[in-house]
């Protein structure tokens, strides 16, 4: 497993998010991250997220991750959209906060690739 911790760059000592990388292929290749809901909503989460596929897709050399949130988080649906999942589909997955019926999510380097120049981050 890879993690990263996210802080602001003005503050570099203060962790208000992290973010994962499971390599466990029982666990298929996930990414998985976390916010202070202090910070939500100004879109460190998606700047953070983009960083990581670029490690990902660049560095890794990986074709396809994988990310789910629960169905009702609609801000991580989000981030995925925007940079460029593919929704797979809905799946049981027990999550930090319990167990939730989960959306399923494909980020394809290709995809990536072919979006990330018009993001700014």
């Amino acid at each position: 497993m890879l993690g990263w911790a996210i802080c602001l760059i003005n503050h570099p000592n203060s962790l208000i998010g992290v973010m994962t990388y499971d390599f466990s292929e029982t666990k298929g290749l996930r990414r998985g991250f976390w916010l202070a809901e202090q910070y939500h909503g100004h879109g460190y989460m998606t700047d953070a997220a983009a960083l990581m596929q670029d490690h990902l897709f660049d560095v890794l050399k990986l074709p396809v991750f994988y990310a789910m949130n629960a169905t009702d988080n609609h801000a991580s649906r989000r981030i995925k959209e925007k940079l460029g999942g593919r929704h797979m589909g809905t799946v049981s997955f027990e999550h930090l906060s319990g167990g939730a019926e989960s959306e399923m999510w494909a980020i394809h380097r290709d995809e990536w690739l072919s979006i990330r120049t018009r993001l700014k981050y």
